[in-house]
């Protein structure tokens, strides 16, 4: 889900200031994601960045906190696609290696599939632009990966009951985003919806760091950071969803790289 657009905006009053969020409706017809930038500002919704950093540090120290953060231009979320292509991209590969241990979690990345290809229609129903291509990388990425499971010999990891519970209420949470007339709620039910879809594989990578490869996790998680430092506004819609990517995506690489299942359980055995 992108930031709202700078279109529009309304002038900061004394008394009030407003934000853009995201807002998610549905119609009879068909699913839609309006952008708004009249929405009433609160500080657990979102906030433009001078008035986190006035809170947060007070307003002396504000001004030198906005200049310093390493805000970038929006043309680097391009550079962003091109990492995540990456890290996919050599994920495949391993996938496909002869006496290749890697399998992925089908139920995560066929999840991670639907819910990048549902965002990004929403999106481009909306007009929304060139912006909804970083969207339907968060689709078209996994999709290749979910594809790739199928054709290579022993490609998936096995399913279990915990991770059949897991797709289901990942599942739930996708419906409730459908449904949902609060904006704010349903934004974050697809958020808690994707890191479900996650679960089955963050505990493979500590179960098993063997059948995991780092690349594209670590790729995405500089991918998704590199997209919450090119946002103009930090709000709960602009920043929640690649936020809660960059987190897990950063804490799998993590497992898989240093294989830290594996050393607790052999602890465990010594002692």
């Amino acid at each position: 889900l992108q930031p709202a657009s700078k279109s529009g905006d309304v002038p900061l009053g004394p008394s009030h200031e407003l934000v853009g969020l995201v807002r998610i409706e549905l119609t009879t017809s068909s699913l839609s994601v309006t952008r708004s930038n009249r929405l009433s500002y609160s500080p657990y919704r979102g906030t433009n960045l001078h008035h986190l950093a006035r809170e947060l540090f007070g307003p002396q120290r504000a001004q030198i906190v906005c200049n310093t953060l390493p805000m970038l231009d929006q043309r680097f979320i391009y550079v962003a696609m091109t990492i995540s292509a990456y890290g996919t991209f050599s994920y495949i590969r391993a996938i496909l290696a002869k006496g290749s241990t890697v399998r992925p979690h089908r139920i995560t990345w066929g999840l991670w599939t639907v819910e990048g290809i549902l965002a990004f229609i929403s999106e481009v129903q909306q007009h929304v632009g060139v912006a909804a291509l970083t969207t339907l990388m968060l689709g078209l990425m996994p999709g290749l990966v979910l594809l790739v499971t199928f054709i290579a010999k022993n490609g998936s990891w096995e399913v279990t009951t915990f991770d059949y519970i897991c797709g289901a209420l990942s599942v739930l949470g996708l419906i409730y985003w459908l449904v949902s007339s609060q904006p704010l709620i349903g934004l974050l039910s697809f958020v808690v919806a994707d890191q479900l879809a996650a679960i089955p594989t963050l505990r493979k990578a500590w179960l098993e760091p063997e059948s995991e490869q780092y690349a594209p996790f670590l790729m995405g998680s500089i991918y998704t950071g590199i997209t919450l430092l090119t946002l103009q506004k930090f709000t709960t819609a602009g920043a929640s969803f690649p936020g809660a990517i960059c987190v897990v995506d950063a804490i799998v690489a993590f497992l898989v790289i240093s294989k830290l299942g594996n050393r607790v359980r052999q602890t465990k055995i010594t002692a």
